[in-house]
């Protein structure tokens, strides 16, 4: 993905989803990106785990990573996310525990994080 999408200061949305972008990791400029409000990075190559600076990005309202390689942990920081609606990680290949946080964002409409390695107990009052 070219660095120089980072340029676009005011950008609300960026949807380059379902096009095998040839690229090892999830650019870390993209937290420069303080305006957007909906990421779509789903069906792409991406490996390795979540940048950390993606939670710079405090207005984001949805976050599709669904259909990569990504690995590692689902940083407790994606607890940050106030205004979060939907969240999809399907298809990869996180591991360890939900944050319990997460369970506590009341912006949340929908969660699908199916089809990774993830562990751990999902809370009673879920159900």
């Amino acid at each position: 993905m070219p660095s120089e999408l980072s340029n676009f200061c005011r950008l609300k949305e960026l949807n380059v989803g379902i096009n095998s972008l040839a690229s090892t990791e999830i650019p870390s400029w993209l937290g420069r990106l303080s305006q957007l409000e909906h990421l779509y990075l789903n069906n792409n190559t991406f490996s390795g785990t979540i940048p950390l600076s993606l939670f710079n990005i405090s207005r984001l309202r949805t976050l599709d990573m669904s259909y990569n390689f990504l690995d590692g942990n689902l940083p407790e920081k994606i607890t940050n996310f106030s205004f979060l609606g939907t969240l999809k990680l399907v298809g990869n290949k996180l591991t360890g525990s939900i944050p319990n946080g997460l369970f506590n964002m009341s912006s949340l409409t929908e969660i699908n994080m199916r089809q990774n390695k993830l562990s751990g107990i999902l809370p009673k009052d879920m159900w």
